[in-house]
């Protein structure tokens, strides 16, 4: 029993060398270290350095940086904050009239009619995004006729029209993260599943660090769905309940909602770094914080892949945990096939 304790406490890693027995269908080749292990030195740091690793995915390195090279203001403004000498809002009102005079020099030229074309043409910015990407152009298909039902929730839930082509790790451009498939799994024992050549829908919320106390903070659908937390649930339970809810909360069939494969999300998360760089946007880094998203693909017989932490390689990282069990190490997030 103090075995069976220890090892169902791995939410990463869990499906790589030696063997466990729990139930039939198992996941195959177990560790037998804990991810816990690789968390205490972040535990040890004061709470203001572990609020600022947690917030990490929201601060562009230079934007850190300046924080830290200009201490004597930001220090000033960050006391006035806290003594709501000053707002929030007024400072954010300010630094939008300064972007604004300032735009033509820090804002490429193509940002703002670049966004007006993602929200009135997804299908011209896909196609233009995927030219630039691969340096070759690709046949864009229509955007599905969405119900009102559906484009209503994809504004509510936060969900980004995504074109994902036919393409392999092969075609991606040398500034795209790749899976590490071999690192902690056996390469053999992974369902692999190419990327769809399909229109989906994808959520955009912020992935946080399994500790945050805030978790995904914000979240419409969570709230939908009934959840307190998006953390400690199981694959089986996700597929079982949760999906099927999502899918009529969005006007979709059931069979059209589901996690995101491998391959999808470690794509999502490179086009969010692309689109940060190329379009101005500011969508998080998925591979910043400390904590697992589970993915559609199955790793031996009850295994399932997990990706995303931070300290075992961030979009690169794939792992696994058996399908039936929760983590609070494990969240999720929703993919919509259109």
């Amino acid at each position: 029993m103090a075995q069976e304790s220890r090892v169902r406490r791995v939410p990463h890693g869990s499906c790589s060398n030696g063997t466990f027995s729990r139930f039939q269908g198992r996941c195959e080749n177990v560790s037998s270290w804990r991810a816990e292990e690789a968390m205490p030195a972040l535990e040890r740091l004061p709470g203001w350095a572990r609020r600022l690793d947690e917030m990490s995915g929201h601060f562009s390195e230079a934007g850190l940086g300046g924080l830290l090279d200009y201490h004597e203001a930001t220090n000033a403004l960050g006391e006035l904050l806290t003594q709501r000498v000053i707002t929030p809002e007024a400072v954010k009102v300010w630094l939008g009239e300064q972007a604004g005079k300032h735009q033509s020099a820090t804002v490429p030229a193509d940002s703002a009619s670049a966004m007006q074309m993602f929200l009135t043409d997804p299908r011209a910015f896909w196609a233009q995004a995927w030219k630039e990407i691969l340096g070759r152009a690709i046949a864009v298909p229509p955007v599905p006729t969405l119900k009102s039902k559906t484009k209503k929730a994809v504004e509510v839930y936060r969900l980004m029209p995504v074109f994902l082509p036919v393409i392999t790790e092969k075609d991606y451009p040398e500034s795209f993260i790749k899976p590490n498939w071999g690192k902690h799994l056996t390469v053999s024992n992974i369902q692999r599943r190419p990327l769809p050549g399909r229109w989906v829908l994808v959520e955009t919320i912020q992935k946080p660090a399994y500790n945050d106390p805030q978790g995904y903070g914000d979240d419409p659908l969570a709230k939908a769905l009934g959840l307190v937390s998006r953390f400690s649930i199981s694959w089986d339970t996700l597929h079982e309940t949760h999906h099927p809810a999502t899918a009529k909360l969005l006007g979709l069939s059931k069979r059209a909602v589901r996690l995101p494969t491998a391959e999808e999300w470690n794509m999502v998360g490179n086009l969010f770094l692309w689109l940060n760089a190329n379009r101005n946007m500011s969508l998080q880094d998925l591979g910043s914080t400390d904590s697992w998203e589970w993915c559609e693909n199955a790793y031996g017989g009850a295994g399932r892949l997990l990706v995303g932490g931070r300290g075992y390689g961030g979009l690169a990282d794939v792992v696994c945990y058996w399908r039936g069990d929760a983590s609070g190490y494990i969240g999720f997030r929703v993919l919509a096939v259109l």
